[in-house]
Parts: structure tokens; C-alpha cells; sequence
């Protein structure tokens, strides 16, 4: 039987059903518990027992489909993640293990699309931050560098601040 075959029922014939079931004893008293926030739960909820859906407050612009890529070789990174791309990815994760990677080659026909950018920086930052041409910063919504703060950091460009512990640079 599919879940639309069966007939909706109200909240208050599930209570009427409940009560039935508890054969006289106090529907409040066995099945309503309070937390520890001094909040009374019942034992269901219904669609019907609110006028409107509650707003649950967020600041998430919504999940993005990702993929990690660890880069030892550029060409090869890159082509993985033009072909991730094309399949649905909307952000990249570059793991970087030295700074030796050559920033164009990895990002090539990358930087041109909607997609987020993130650089794993597994080595000291400053020397590779010098690097990053202004064209990448100009994309400051789409590209953050991610990095630890016991590295010395070399303001390149604009847009570029340090937050938190495993910094992100955007």
C-alpha cells in the first residue's frame, strides 16, 4: 500500500484513537513530558494543530554539492574537477600539498563558472599568496583560502581577511 492510499486522519481522531488506547487514564499526565527546557512535549504533532509552519531561523545559504580533490598533479586535478563539474559539483576542494602547484593550471576553465573554490594550503602561506593573480581575489565570493594561523600571512590584493582558527581567507 503507497503512503497516499491511506486515509488522513486529524489530530483530534488521533487523540480520540490514544485515549481509547490508555483505557481511561489521563492522556496529560502519562503521555505529556517536560524537558529540560520547561518544554511540554507530546507524544505526537500534527499539521493541523498549527495555522502556519513554524520558521525554524537559519543563516545557511543552503547545501552545495562538493567534491575533494587532493592535487599532486595539476593537470590531473583539474581534469578531475572539470569532469565533477559537468556532473553536478558546485564547489571544489583543492588539497594542497606544496606550493609548487602552478595556481593557473588548477584552476584553468574552473574560475569561469558559478562555482566555489577552496585551497587546502598544506604548507606556509605567505610565499604562495604572492602568487594568487588579482583575478582570482576579484572572485571574492567564490574563492577562499583555507590555512592555519601559525603561518606568517602576506596581504595580496584586495579582499583578503584572516577569521577564526583554521583560517579562511576571503
Amino acid at each position: 500500500m503507497k503512503f497516499d492510499e491511506f486515509e488522513s486522519q486529524s489530530s483530534k481522531a488521533w487523540k480520540q484513537r490514544i485515549q481509547y488506547e490508555l483505557d481511561g487514564a489521563d492522556f496529560n499526565t502519562n503521555l505529556v513530558w517536560n524537558s529540560l527546557e520547561g518544554i511540554d512535549v507530546k507524544p505526537f504533532y500534527h499539521a493541523d494543530s498549527s495555522e502556519q509552519p513554524l520558521a525554524i531561523p537559519h543563516q545557511s545559504d543552503g547545501w552545495k554539492i562538493g567534491e575533494y580533490i587532493y592535487v599532486q598533479n595539476t593537470k590531473s586535478a583539474n581534469k578531475k574537477a572539470l569532469k565533477c563539474l559537468s556532473k553536478g559539483t558546485e564547489s571544489i576542494y583543492f588539497i594542497l600539498p606544496k606550493a609548487s602547484i602552478c595556481i593557473d593550471e588548477l584552476l584553468n576553465g574552473i574560475v569561469d563558472s558559478a562555482v566555489r573554490i577552496y585551497l587546502e594550503l598544506n604548507f606556509s602561506a605567505a610565499d604562495f599568496l604572492t602568487k594568487i593573480d588579482i583575478k582570482y581575489l576579484n572572485l571574492i565570493q567564490l574563492f577562499f583560502l583555507l590555512a592555519t594561523l601559525s603561518d606568517t600571512y602576506v596581504k595580496v590584493g584586495i579582499g583578503i581577511k584572516i577569521s577564526s582558527k583554521t583560517s579562511v581567507i576571503h
